[in-house]
């Protein structure tokens, strides 16, 4: 088990903490919410608490570690709907724009 949901999203990620960032900041860059990718800056500073990932990167970061809970659990993790509802009763909501 993590200590957060930082960690427990880069836990959940096939991968290396790079490419999980990527994966991040493509699906941020995908909604609109950043024009950029995150880098290892950014990620440190959350993971230091100085910054807090906006409402949708939360979210975003809740869905993959709650499927990857669930695929340890050897539960259903297909329900795509069911994952972005969990996800959202976790996090505070999207950023008005």
């Amino acid at each position: 088990m993590t200590d957060n949901l930082i960690e427990s999203y880069l836990a959940a990620c096939a991968g290396s903490q790079a490419e999980a960032l990527t994966e991040l900041s493509e699906e941020m860059i995908r909604q609109g919410v950043w024009t950029g990718p995150a880098g290892d800056g950014r990620l440190s500073e959350w993971r230091r608490g100085l910054r807090t990932p906006p409402p949708e990167a939360l979210r975003y970061m809740a869905r993959v570690a709650v499927g990857r809970v669930l695929r340890e659990a050897e539960l259903e993790t297909s329900d795509d709907e069911a994952l972005d509802a969990v996800a959202a009763a976790l996090t505070p909501p999207p950023r008005l724009r």
